[in-house]
């Protein structure tokens, strides 16, 4: 079971800093590469794995530099802090406190904002509601259990 925990622990790291760093970019205004794909696989497979690395990183400088600041600053912040147990504590409040407007916020949009043809259909969109729902008072209560100990 320990290392379950560790290996989803470490999965969970490292698609973290991936999103991330991929949101940074996409809000930064850029794309991925501009290449076309088979024409830069083309080009990628007659190259050494190092001018392969430098090709990528050139093609995509923002992303590769917001994942190099998650992680050094996710490494910074671990050597840092040694109070794992209070920021495990905070997270988890922090999760009870958003999660519901942000979940229901999307559900709101998703059932009644996009175009009729991606809408959510009539009792999908309310058994969605009811999950949610059933989410968000778990959410909301373990606040009080996490503050209790």
């Amino acid at each position: 079971l320990t290392f379950a925990v560790v290996g989803a622990c470490m999965v969970a790291a490292i698609v973290q800093t991936l999103c991330a760093a991929w949101t940074f970019e996409q809000a930064m205004g850029r794309a991925t590469a501009t290449i076309a794909e088979p024409l830069r696989d083309d080009l990628l497979q007659r190259r050494t794995w190092w001018d392969r690395i430098f090709e990528n990183v050139r093609l995509r400088p923002i992303f590769y530099a917001a994942y190099a600041f998650a992680c050094i600053g996710s490494f910074t912040f671990t050597i840092l802090f040694d109070q794992a147990v209070d920021l495990s504590v905070w997270t988890e409040f922090s999760n009870g406190i958003l999660m519901p407007p942000i979940v229901f916020t999307l559900w709101y949009l998703s059932a009644f904002q996009l175009p009729e043809e991606w809408r959510l259909g009539r009792v999908y969109k309310w058994v969605l509601f009811l999950v949610f729902l059933i989410c968000s008072v778990f959410c909301l209560g373990s606040i009080f259990f996490s503050l209790g100990d």
